[in-house]
């Protein structure tokens, strides 16, 4: 089956009902995490190209949804291969562990004031500081009540982390414990979701150049991912 067929028959679980779209309201997305957010190319000696945030956009835009991406950074310049000049600001810091997203994340919302927090983070807790699965559960279970403390209608979308090429096993037991974490705050009436990401872009050097970040055809499947969660979501 093709990595399309596969995007296709996936499902996106979803909270209670709502919409985040409507006609005369420009909705603020912050995307949220580690390098993968910030966009590093891993066909292109880490250059940040905008990642999976720049064909987002593009795809929004084409499906007629009003927005604009919110965070603390804009460091996408103007040379860059990808460059949306309304789309650059985001919260995607290379090298960051769910811990220092927490530790900066209350200044961040109250800076910026998101309608949705598109969430991708937890590969630098695991393999960088090397910490269990179980300790970044609790960090991102920390995070997510965080993020719902600031604005409990808050529309949080966290996605499993991508699996690194040579480096897997304990992302894939942090990844298997997120679902039960999202449906915890499902049953709290929150407007939490878990897409599945990691699922979508095969952990091998064809998506992932340098082992750890995808290249342009890894962030287009991402983007796809986050649309087809939010449109989803917005027409339940």
């Amino acid at each position: 089956m093709s990595i399309a067929s596969r995007r296709l028959l996936r499902r996106h679980p979803a909270s209670t009902g709502g919409r985040i779209f409507s006609a005369g309201n420009t909705v603020k997305i912050m995307p949220l995490g580690d390098s993968v957010v910030e966009g590093m190319d891993g066909a292109d000696n880490q250059a940040l190209n905008g990642g999976w945030r720049y064909f987002l956009a593009g795809l929004l835009a084409s499906g007629g949804y009003q927005n604009r991406f919110v965070g603390d950074l804009s460091d996408l310049d103007s040379g860059a291969r990808h460059y949306d000049a309304q789309h650059v600001d985001h919260s995607g810091h290379s090298g960051w562990t769910i811990q220092d997203v927490a530790d900066n994340i209350d200044t961040w919302l109250a800076n910026t004031a998101p309608d949705v927090v598109l969430l991708h983070c937890g590969g630098n807790d695991i393999f960088g500081e090397g910490v269990s699965a179980n300790t970044a559960y609790s960090r991102m279970n920390t995070l997510l009540d965080k993020i719902f403390t600031y604005r409990s209608t808050m529309h949080v979308f966290l996605t499993s982390n991508l699996q690194l090429v040579e480096y897997s096993s304990g992302i894939d037991q942090y990844n298997s414990q997120l679902p039960s974490l999202i449906a915890q705050y499902v049953s709290a009436g929150r407007s939490a979701h878990f897409v599945d990401i990691s699922s979508a872009v095969p952990a091998t050097y064809q998506w992932l150049p340098d082992g750890f970040h995808p290249s342009d055809p890894g962030y287009q499947i991402m983007a796809q991912e986050w649309y087809d969660a939010l449109v989803a979501f917005d027409e339940s």
